[in-house]
């Protein structure tokens, strides 16, 4: 039997690195022609399968102690882009695969089975794509490529879809508009348009993002950047 008995703690812990930004960014790399350097010291399951989908998308990926280099192809390796149990992952990389005029099957594995992604079909079926569930829950049919349009997306259950949606669309042909019902979590959907605007991309939101303008034909350029420490994260070495 192991016992905790109070004792000094003092020093300096280097947060783990934000997963919610490493997936956006390896979601970003999939879709650029240029090499995007994501300096981070380690990486947590969820942040790892976004790498494994990014790299079945035809992105060069390669780690070394303290970052990732990520250059992308636009030319997918694999149909299938297994997400493990990371959710985010699932919901924005299949947003981002609708972008390929490849038929794509977006898989998960574990508990994120049960989870719902039907929110997902109506949204990119209005913007030119096909997107097919089962039944509502994993695995997605995805065939692109996404034109640009109208589309209402619900927020209600979660924004990650969204996000999705916000990393994909500048790559259209055509302008986007997106009416946004219920946004539950506007702090992950502002943070997606941070990274965005970090890559140059335009786009026009209202401030309590009800309605989100996307122009197209956008490109995302080669760019360096550090993953923030994570707040989830930090709180283990914070109790202490």
């Amino acid at each position: 039997m192991k016992s905790i008995r109070p004792g000094p703690v003092d020093g300096v812990v280097a947060a783990p690195p934000s997963k919610s930004v490493v997936q956006r960014v390896a979601a970003i790399a999939a879709l650029n022609r240029g090499t995007v350097e994501l300096r981070a010291r380690s990486f947590c399951e969820d942040a790892l399968a976004a790498l494994r989908v990014t790299r079945a998308l035809g992105t060069q990926v390669h780690a070394e102690d303290g970052g990732v280099f990520m250059k992308g192809s636009r030319r997918p390796m694999d149909s299938r882009l297994m997400c493990g149990e990371a959710g985010t992952t699932l919901r924005i990389f299949s947003a981002v695969g609708a972008v390929f005029d490849h038929q794509l099957v977006v898989m998960a594995s574990g508990t994120l089975n049960a989870r719902p992604v039907d929110m997902l079909e109506g949204p990119l079926t209005a913007l030119g794509a096909t997107c097919v569930s089962s039944g509502g829950l994993p695995p997605l049919l995805v065939r692109g490529p996404i034109r640009g349009g109208h589309a209402v997306v619900d927020a209600s259950e979660t924004s990650q879809h969204l996000s999705g949606l916000l990393i994909a669309l500048p790559c259209c042909e055509g302008d986007s508009d997106l009416e946004i019902q219920d946004l539950r979590s506007a702090p992950y959907v502002r943070l997606t348009l941070q990274l965005l605007d970090r890559f140059g991309i335009r786009i026009e939101a209202d401030e309590d993002l009800r309605h989100i303008h996307v122009p197209g034909g956008q490109a995302y350029p080669s760019l360096r950047l550090v993953a923030e420490g994570d707040w989830s994260g930090a709180t283990f070495p914070l109790v202490a």
